[in-house]
């Protein structure tokens, strides 16, 4: 009961929220829109490859503990990259054989933007406020 008393309780519920309904929802999403163009991907594959692509927001949330906005800003680039890189890797080249160009490149752009939303979102809303109360409290 003190925890959810002190607040902190709020932020970890939304961080869950917004990590489950990521996880879920955009593999679903993309599993139907291949469906539909008939690329032989599985959804249990889709959900897989993006939990697995999750994975390096865990040691990068550590690293966002440190109150300096640019090592925050920098670590989030990082895991963006290796993040965004292993969906993209493992599903390039069956986009490229089953997909026209018009739709590879809206596919792969989608999933790219997407996961930047989803990194922007992390910054904004889970760390910027660590910086700010660690320059009010100077």
């Amino acid at each position: 009961d003190k925890a959810c008393q002190s607040g902190w309780m709020g932020p970890v519920v939304a961080a869950a929220g917004v990590i489950f309904g990521y996880q879920l929802a955009v593999p679903f999403v993309l599993w139907l829109g291949m469906k539909w163009k008939d690329v032989p991907v599985s959804l249990v594959d889709t959900i897989c490859l993006y939990g697995y692509s999750l994975f390096v927001f865990i040691p990068t949330s550590l690293i966002c503990l440190v109150p300096w906005s640019i090592v925050q800003w920098l670590a989030m680039l990082i895991a963006f990259i290796i993040s965004v890189s292993n969906i993209v890797f493992n599903l390039f080249g069956i986009w490229k054989r089953h997909l026209v160009s018009k739709w590879f490149s809206i596919v792969l752009f989608g999933c790219i933007f997407l996961h930047f939303v989803l990194c922007a979102s992390f910054k904004l809303q889970f760390f910027t406020s660590l910086t700010h109360h660690k320059k009010a409290a100077d």
